[in-house]
């Protein structure tokens, strides 16, 4: 330790030459990582990675110095470069109390470690006590900053850490796809590297994906691509291709819940129109002898206007395409028996 006392206002600094600075004056925590070995083995047991591993892809590490002054009597005080206290849970955190001799790294310039050394000293004259002996000790503390990779297959995501090693922890992986921090890394069945807990397998197709990638079935509330959905034109919901049932009446393609005996609730929704309204005003001009028909009633979906006519005992039903107007299905019948299909090219010939 070097040690200085006060004579009127001039520090007596005994015996070190800033040239060649007194290694007694250097010190650093006992407890602190010094190597790159040490970190990767400090951080890589936190992590996870389902059939890949995880390595440093670079690591730095600066000796950073901070200043003791006092005594083991009066105590200590510690000064960061600037001359700021160090709070006192940090000094704890990096175990400033419990030290060991340091060692200048080969990389460190002796002229260098003079001049931190005599701004260091300069520091303490400015700030040290005026009471008894003062002792003056640099405490070395390492700060390390790097890069983690994970690695699965071909595809690799890297991530930063940084920090004290004397309390280095290791930080989570952060998904460059959703933004979610974890610590179990895993990739998606087309090779995206992502934290696991935001994944999930779709319920039909075993795919792993993204959770937020998969949509909801209406009618089974199973989790699956979207690909594998349809959007039910009555829901206006996902529900699985697979799964959808037929009008039949409108002939639709639908949600097993929008039907209730064979029929959707769009066809069970009819509602009385008059003359004057775009779905039919629409027909009639393309279809001329369909004006002969009245009391119209009419339903929509997503897709098509379902348009349904009577004339004395017969019955017409018509679903026309919502965009083009053009009629996709035209069944007829009377009021007792059962609607049938008929050619579109029939309409005009009605009577």
């Amino acid at each position: 330790m070097l040690e200085y006392r006060r004579s009127g206002t001039r520090p007596l600094l005994g015996g070190l030459k800033l040239d060649h600075p007194d290694n007694s004056i250097h010190l650093a925590p006992a407890g602190q990582l010094t190597s790159v070995h040490e970190i990767a083995e400090r951080l890589f047991p936190a992590y996870t990675v389902d059939g890949g591993s995880i390595h440093l892809a670079g690591c730095w590490l600066e000796d950073r110095r901070f200043l003791r002054l006092g005594n083991p009597a009066a105590g200590y005080r510690y000064l960061d470069e600037s001359g700021s206290p160090v709070d006192a849970g940090l000094v704890a955190r990096l175990g400033m109390q419990h030290t060991v001799p340091w060692v200048p790294p080969p990389e460190m310039p002796p002229d260098r470690l003079a001049k931190m050394v005599a701004s260091s000293l300069a520091l303490a004259e400015r700030v040290g006590g005026n009471k008894g002996p003062l002792e003056v000790a640099l405490i070395w503390c390492k700060y390390a900053e790097g890069k983690l990779r994970v690695t699965i297959g071909d595809q690799s995501a890297d991530f930063l850490f940084a920090g004290w090693t004397a309390a280095l922890e290791a930080p989570p992986f952060v998904c460059p796809h959703t933004g979610a921090a974890s610590y179990h890394a895993l990739a998606t069945d087309d090779g995206r590297i992502v934290a696991a807990e935001k994944t999930a397998r779709c319920a039909r197709s075993g795919r792993r994906v993204l959770a937020e990638e998969l949509v909801e079935c209406d009618a089974t509330g199973e989790r699956v691509l979207p690909e594998l959905t349809r959007i039910c034109p009555v829901t206006e919901r996902p529900v699985l291709a697979a799964v959808l049932v037929t009008c039949s009446l409108c002939c639709q393609e639908v949600s097993p819940r929008a039907v209730e005996a064979g029929i959707c609730a769009a066809c069970r929704s009819l509602r009385p129109i008059d003359g004057g309204e775009p779905p039919l005003d629409r027909l009639l001009a393309k279809h001329p002898g369909l004006k002969r028909w009245s009391k119209w009633k009419a339903a929509e979906t997503a897709e098509v206007h379902v348009l349904l006519a009577t004339r004395w005992w017969r019955r017409l039903l018509l679903v026309a395409d919502k965009k083009t107007s053009a009629i996709r299905h035209a069944k007829l019948g009377n009021r007792l028996a059962r609607l049938a299909p008929i050619p579109v090219d029939d309409l005009d010939a009605l009577r």
